[in-house]
């Protein structure tokens, strides 16, 4: 099962989790990180920013990145809180 991010609805939703990463690095973080798949062909899905997530996460090498990966890993499955 695919789940892409299309239409005003998926916009928000991603514009929500941008907006809950807290410090400018998490947000460069996944700025590249959508920047890479949307330059690879692929559509835009939850599922690939959280596959790429979970890539750098397993390459990282200090215990500071990868907790910073994993409060990323943790924002894209928070369920989003719209209030």
């Amino acid at each position: 099962m695919r789940t892409s991010l299309s239409g005003k609805g998926s916009a928000d939703t991603l514009s929500t989790w941008f907006s809950k990463a807290t410090l400018p690095s998490q947000q460069e973080t996944l700025g590249r990180i959508v920047v890479d798949i949307l330059h690879s062909g692929n559509g835009l899905s939850r599922q690939l920013i959280y596959a790429k997530l979970l890539t750098q996460f397993h390459k990282a090498e200090s215990d500071e990145a990868k907790q910073h990966f994993q409060t990323l890993l943790n924002l894209m499955i928070k369920p989003v809180d719209n209030a």
